[in-house]
C-alpha cells in the first residue's frame, strides 16, 4: 500500500471520505500514521477496517492528537483500535453522527465526558474499553443523545453499566449489550443490569408495531443468557445476520446466590413481543440448575410466533 501514500499526502486536505481495509493495524501505522496527525478540514468519513494488534499499538498513542484536532466536517469516525487523546477534541467531535471505538487504551473517563458534547450521535459503539469512570460522577450526570438509535457496549461490566445508565438516547434506540464479566457479579451489578434491560427493551419493543416483523434467537444454558432480535429480512441462523437488539450475559464464574441465567428474562416479560414471528431456540447444555419459570412465561408471551426452530439437546419442561 506504500504507493498510495504519496497520493494521500498530496491530496489529504481535499479528501472527504477515507475507507481502507488493512490486514492489521501495524501496517497502517508504519505507512500512514503521519497522515493522521495532519489537519483534515474536508474529511467527513473516516473508516479503518483492520485486525486489532494490541502488542503494536502502545498506550503512548493515546496521547496523540488525531487530525491535529482539526476535522470540523467529520461525521463518521471508525478508527479500528487506534487510540487518541480526547483533550481539546470537543470542538471537532461535536458534529459526529457515528463513532466506533475499539481500543483498550482509550481513556473511559475522558470519553464519558467527551460524549456529552456529541449531541448529534446516531450510532455509538464502545468496544474493548478499559479504565475507570467515577460512579458518583456518572450517576449524577446524564448524557443526552436524542438522535442515538444504536448503542453497542462490549467492554468491562462496570464500564458498560456506567455508559448504559447515563446515556439518554432516542426513544427507539436499539441496544447491543455484551459486557465482559470476569468474576461473579455482585447483586447490585445484576440489578443495575436488569434496570438497563428494562429501560432499553421497553423503548425498543414499543416501536416495533410500526416496523417489519422480527425474528429472535434465544440461547440459554447455565452460565449464559443470549437474546438477539433480528429484522424479518435476515435469518438468525446465518452468520451474516445483523441483530437489532442483542443481550449477551455470560459468567463462567457463576451468578450471585438466587440468580441464574434465566433471571434475565424478567425485563422482557412486560414488553409487547407480538412483532416476533419466528423464534430459534438453542437449549444445549441446559441443566437442572436453570429455573424454567421465566423462560416459560417468555415463550408464552410470543403470541405472534409462526415458525419455531430448535437447536441443541436441552429439553423444555
Amino acid at each position: 500500500m506504500d504507493f498510495v501514500r504519496p497520493m494521500l499526502h498530496a491530496n489529504w486536505l481535499r479528501i472527504q471520505k477515507f475507507h481502507v481495509k488493512f490486514p492489521d493495524v501495524s501496517r497502517f501505522e508504519r505507512s500512514f500514521w503521519d497522515i493522521l496527525l495532519r489537519p483534515a478540514p474536508s474529511l467527513e468519513w473516516f473508516h479503518l477496517e483492520a485486525v486489532p494488534v494490541f502488542d503494536i499499538l502502545s498506550p503512548d498513542h493515546a496521547n496523540i492528537s488525531l487530525f491535529a484536532n482539526d476535522a470540523p466536517r467529520l461525521r463518521l469516525l471508525h478508527p479500528a483500535d487506534i487510540s487518541f487523546s480526547l483533550t481539546h477534541a470537543d470542538h471537532w467531535l461535536g458534529q459526529l453522527r457515528s463513532l466506533k471505538l475499539m481500543s483498550e487504551f482509550m481513556d473511559a473517563d475522558q470519553l464519558f465526558n467527551s460524549i456529552k458534547h456529541m449531541p448529534h450521535l446516531e450510532y455509538l459503539h464502545l468496544n474493548l474499553l478499559s479504565g475507570y469512570v467515577d460512579p458518583l460522577t456518572a450517576e449524577a450526570e446524564s448524557i443526552h443523545l436524542p438522535h442515538l438509535v444504536e448503542l453497542v457496549l462490549c467492554s468491562l461490566l462496570h464500564i458498560g453499566l456506567t455508559f448504559a445508565r447515563s446515556i439518554k438516547p432516542a426513544s427507539c434506540c436499539a441496544l447491543w449489550y455484551v459486557p465482559w464479566i470476569q468474576e461473579v457479579p455482585t447483586k447490585e451489578d445484576v440489578e443495575a443490569t436488569m434496570d438497563i434491560l428494562d429501560r432499553y427493551s421497553t423503548m425498543y419493543f414499543s416501536h416495533q408495531p410500526t416496523l417489519l416483523p422480527l425474528k429472535a434467537l434465544l440461547i440459554l444454558n447455565r452460565p449464559k443468557f443470549f437474546l438477539g432480535i433480528f429484522q424479518a429480512d435476515h435469518d438468525p441462523s446465518l452468520p451474516e445476520a445483523v441483530p437489532n437488539f442483542v443481550v449477551s450475559l455470560a459468567s463462567n464464574s457463576g451468578w450471585p446466590e438466587g440468580v441464574d441465567s434465566a433471571y434475565f428474562f424478567t425485563p422482557f416479560l412486560n414488553c409487547n413481543l407480538t412483532a416476533i414471528t419466528q423464534l430459534t431456540l438453542d437449549l444445549a447444555h441446559v441443566d437442572s440448575s436453570v429455573s424454567w419459570t421465566n423462560p416459560t412465561a417468555f415463550l408464552a408471551s410470543l403470541s405472534g410466533v409462526e415458525l419455531l426452530r430448535r437447536r441443541g439437546t436441552g429439553c423444555m419442561r
